[in-house]
């Protein structure tokens, strides 16, 4: 089975529905980390079936480029009349001669190995202009869901926290990191995360990069000049949520209903 009909399980280009679904979510990733400029040179790695470079170009971007392997993937891309080149992202870099304002890689870093990830964020960090910036986004190794998310896909080769993210990224010369949760889930997901977040706050006392557990994470880097020293911030949903009063109105609720139920 080539990785497209593998893909196709769950990605099907020619559903409306889809291509909508696709643009929503996107938009939540990119927008706001976009270049202003809508001349901005802009290149996706791993680009797939061009989905999120045509929510791009919707905005109004119009200097695209995307990289593939997948043969199949890149013919459903260039269906859409989207610049996409079938190429490995290492070799591409390797003879690459342009400079982008926004490079970024979307469920991407997780197939590389320790070796190729270093050697395609160098390679990166090279290929962006001054204040371009690199936008990862990537499954969560501290999500109670992470197993799930790093097995799903037998190509997968690692998995990152959000610290071990931002730690690699600034060995490898990015001094600016903005880590974000990517929550787009259902409301009674989103009390089952703050219920682990919660959780993992107490037992890792307070360590702000645990809040986010969220199953896949966003980074942006950038390497800005005028920075002394390297500077990480996280970014998550922030609540007030305090688990044993929870768990004290769920038992509450449970009695009520089974006085009900008695009576």
């Amino acid at each position: 089975m080539s990785y497209y009909e593998y893909y196709s399980k769950w990605h099907d280009h020619t559903n409306e529905d889809y291509i909508k679904h696709m643009h929503e979510y996107f938009t939540k990733i990119i927008e706001d980390h976009l270049p202003d400029n809508k001349d901005s040179n802009i290149l996706e790695m791993a680009c797939s079936n061009g989905m999120a470079l045509l929510t791009l170009r919707d905005k109004g971007y119009n200097n695209l480029t995307g990289i593939d392997i997948d043969e199949d993937l890149v013919n459903v891309a260039r269906g859409f009349n989207l610049n996409a080149k079938k190429i490995n992202a290492l070799k591409f870099f390797e003879t690459n001669r342009e400079k982008y304002d926004f490079i970024y890689a979307i469920d991407f870093i997780e197939h590389l190995s320790n070796e190729e990830f270093s050697q395609l964020m160098l390679q990166c960090k090279n290929s962006l202009n001054k204040n371009g910036k690199l936008l990862m986004v990537t499954p969560n190794a501290i999500s109670p869901v992470s197993m799930y998310y790093r097995y799903i896909d037998y190509t997968h080769k690692t998995i990152f926290t959000p610290s071990s993210l931002s730690y690699a990224l600034n060995n490898l010369g990015f001094n600016d990191i903005l880590v974000s949760d990517l929550n787009v889930f259902s409301d009674k997901s989103n009390w089952y995360l703050k219920t682990f977040r919660a959780m993992m706050t107490t037992f890792f006392e307070q360590e702000e990069e645990v809040n986010i557990v969220t199953p896949n994470f966003i980074a942006v880097a950038q390497y800005n000049e005028n920075l002394e020293r390297p500077v990480t911030k996280f970014n998550y949903e922030q609540d007030k949520f305090d688990i044993f009063e929870e768990i004290s109105q769920i038992k509450y609720n449970l009695q009520q209903i089974q006085k009900e139920s008695d009576g």
